[in-house]
């Protein structure tokens, strides 16, 4: 996603807008994100399967490694939408409230948004002034222009492929995600 000058200005953002976070010590984590489902459009646990990767990735990218305390977790499959809620033990202490949405929106505008504690960004993708596919992040009246997230990750796989940097995320991360996605799918079934 940000890098690392753009999280200083994101903070920064943050803090003009009046609401400073947290992200080491945060309690709650929400994130919705619609998207159009395909050519065909995704319904019901399809919705799930295509899109909770992307927010269950950024919270544990946020929290660090952890699990679901078990017991907490919901999950509700409709037609249109998905929403889960649970609470994510941290590996290194301390408990985050999480929820997510996950919608197809076929027509109309899109939203998509995530949030700490209370603070929601909302973000899209869209064309600069020069033509160039651009994130925009945007907090009340500030908004943030960062690499395009999909071009962020492609470009960090390709330095790492050639050797002049790490992975943009571990195997632990990207199992803890895999994990956190297949079981809230199978409490959705229960």
């Amino acid at each position: 996603g940000l890098k690392e000058g753009e999280t200083i200005k994101g903070t920064l953002m943050c803090e003009k807008a009046g609401k400073a976070v947290d992200p080491s010590g945060f309690r709650r984590f929400y994130m919705r994100m619609d998207s159009r489902g395909g050519k065909s459009g995704a319904s019901g646990e399809k919705i799930w399967i295509d899109l909770a990767p992307h927010p269950l990735s950024v919270l544990v990218a946020f929290a660090g490694p952890g699990r679901v305390k078990p017991g907490t977790e919901r999950c509700q499959v409709q037609d249109s939408r998905v929403d889960a809620n649970f609470t994510y033990v941290r590996d290194a202490g301390g408990e985050v409230e999480a929820t997510i949405e996950t919608v197809n929106v076929p027509d109309g505008p899109l939203s998509r948004c995530f949030g700490i504690d209370g603070v929601v960004v909302q973000y899209e993708g869209r064309n600069d002034e020069a033509g160039v596919y651009a994130a925009y992040l945007k907090l009340g009246d500030a908004e943030l222009k960062a690499t395009d997230f999909m071009q962020a990750s492609i470009s960090r796989f390709v330095e790492a492929v050639r050797g002049n940097a790490g992975p943009a995320s571990s195997l632990c991360s990207g199992l803890t995600t895999l994990a956190l996605q297949l079981g809230l799918r199978q409490v959705s079934r229960a």
